[in-house]
């Protein structure tokens, strides 16, 4: 990182930034050009961080998750512009996270309802949510294993 005073390394503080997030862009390897899709999430942070997410169980996400199951992510946050009389002293606030990790499909029922419910938590759900099995059966869901993570901001 290029400007070390803006690079946010603790564990606590990525999780402040992912847990203020409400999108995160996912970018997959295409021959032509990456495909880059912002999705919902929710995630758990034990011993490493996991995104969960979910999409219709054909597509274009799924198609290319199994061609490359290598993906990079990105999350931004607490944006506020900074105006000036210059020109290019314009700016702005921000804090992001960007990764990458191995993208998999969450084939085990159980599995799959605590993903969702974690996703649905993230969006301010509380208790245990209800879901309708036909809908549910219909839902891919996705399952991230970050294994590179840097997050960043600027106050």
């Amino acid at each position: 990182m290029r400007r070390n005073e803006r690079q946010v390394s603790k564990k606590s503080a990525l999780r402040d930034i992912i847990e203020a997030c409400d999108t995160c862009r996912i970018a997959f390897y295409t021959e032509k050009a990456p495909y880059i899709v912002p999705l919902s999430f929710g995630f758990t942070w034990d011993d490493t961080l996991e995104l969960y997410f979910h999409c219709a169980i054909e597509g274009r996400k799924i198609d290319l998750m199994r061609a490359c199951d290598q993906v990079g992510f990105e999350m931004d946050t607490g944006h506020d512009l900074i105006k000036d009389e210059i020109a290019c002293n314009w700016s702005t606030l921000y804090k992001s996270v960007i990764g990458a990790g191995r993208l998999s499909l969450v084939d085990d029922h159980e599995q799959k309802i605590r993903c969702m419910d974690r996703i649905m938590e993230h969006y301010g759900s509380k208790g245990s949510p209800a879901y309708d099995p036909a809908v549910l059966k219909r839902t891919a869901v996705l399952k991230l294993e970050v294994t590179e993570l840097s997050g960043k901001e600027k106050r």
